[in-house]
């Protein structure tokens, strides 16, 4: 039997046995930690770990560690019961690239003469989300480390460092951030007790609590709604059509930093000279043409509604996020979010016809967050 096949042999019965155990504390930890780490700020759990002594210190630069060799972003090592058995590892960690992945990696203080420690022997390294440096936090006598997939408070993950008996380690996640969102009922417009609905049906609302984030060194972009395709009847004449968010040649996440509407059967090209100035910040426009018209008077007839509307000046398509939806009978309707981030807060409804753009009213998204009990993929073993 190769070492292969008994790592899997002695996950599974470890898992196995303690599963229902496991299950039951579980719940009762994400319930107790999402107190502490649902509200940022309000309340704060101890850090276990400490800075190393300078004999620990000493072990760490002669081992030559690859996570403390650079770094885009962050790196460190500290000391800390990794795994609960009462004695401290070196845990050290490295957040770096244009995705800001963070690894971590073990090592267990070890000695081969006179009980004195005198070498690192890594016990495995592992990714651990992004942007934020994993850590340590105490709970009842227990560590747990912290991260997040997602690079915010929301993706968060509490896991466990745990020693098996073949001396591998796993992690195993106990506890992840789950958001929610509620709108709510102010405004009783047809339209908007439409769109209240979908934001309201658990089974289908997750584009109304996804946040596009692809790259980690810009803010969030907002909620995955304001970034899928948007076609149909969009000013209600009976001309369905696709408008096409149009950034940067060849680029994967045009859609999302986006420079130009336009509309089109396929996506219309874009004059060179346009996408350069685009590149020294312009400013977000309707391609020029009289295939773009239609949606550029469109447009600025909503400004000049939402204008008077909010006593401010806005300029459609330079500020704000939108998505078009269907309610009351088919027509169409767009919601625009001025918000920085767009994440719901305020969600400006807007319908459109061959004669004006009328100003239908505002739906706001609140989101909450806690920590459940992970049930799936909770556990990883640490590479060597």
């Amino acid at each position: 039997m190769n070492n292969t096949i008994k790592k899997i042999i002695v996950i599974f019965f470890s898992t196995l046995c303690a599963a229902p155990a496991l299950a039951a504390s579980a719940n009762g930890i994400c319930s107790g930690l999402s107190e502490y780490l649902a509200n940022p700020g309000k309340l704060a759990l101890p850090d276990p770990a400490r800075t190393p002594n300078p004999l620990e210190q000493q072990l760490i630069k002669k081992s030559d560690i690859e996570l403390l060799s650079r770094t885009d972003y962050d790196m460190g090592a500290s000391v800390v019961d990794t795994d609960n058995d009462g004695k401290n590892e070196i845990f050290v960690w490295n957040v770096d690239g244009t995705g800001r992945f963070a690894t971590i990696e073990i090592f267990e203080m070890t000695s081969e003469k006179n009980g004195h420690i005198d070498h690192l022997v890594s016990k495995g390294s592992i990714s651990s989300g992004v942007l934020v440096t994993p850590h340590f936090i105490r709970f009842k006598g227990v560590n747990y480390l912290v991260s997040t997939d997602t690079g915010d408070q929301e993706g968060l993950r509490v896991s466990q460092i745990e020693k098996l008996e073949n001396g591998e380690y796993q992690l195993r996640t106990l506890c992840n951030m789950t958001t929610v969102v509620t709108p709510d009922a102010q405004c009783r417009h047809p339209a908007c007790k439409e769109l209240q609905h979908q934001m309201a049906n658990k089974s289908s609302n997750a584009r109304f609590i996804d946040v596009e984030w692809p790259h980690k060194y810009f803010a969030p972009a907002g909620l995955a709604t304001y970034f899928e395709e948007a076609d149909g009847d969009f000013d209600n004449t009976g001309q369905s059509s696709t408008i096409w968010r149009i950034g940067r040649e060849d680029y994967a996440f045009e859609n999302i930093y986006w420079d130009f509407l336009g509309l089109g059967e396929e996506k219309p090209p874009v004059d060179q000279k346009l996408h350069a100035e685009a590149e020294k910040g312009s400013g977000r426009r309707v391609l020029p043409g009289h295939q773009h018209e239609r949606l550029s008077n469109v447009l600025n007839q909503q400004s000049a509604t939402l204008s008077s509307q909010l006593q401010q000046t806005i300029t459609l398509p330079k500020q704000g996020e939108f998505f078009l939806f269907q309610a009351n009978q088919g027509r169409t309707y767009w919601a625009w979010d001025f918000g920085g981030p767009p994440y719901g807060s305020e969600i400006h409804i807007m319908y459109t016809n061959a004669k004006r753009s009328d100003y239908i009213g505002v739906v706001r998204l609140a989101r909450s967050s806690f920590l459940e009990r992970c049930t799936s993929d909770c556990v990883t073993l640490l590479s060597r």
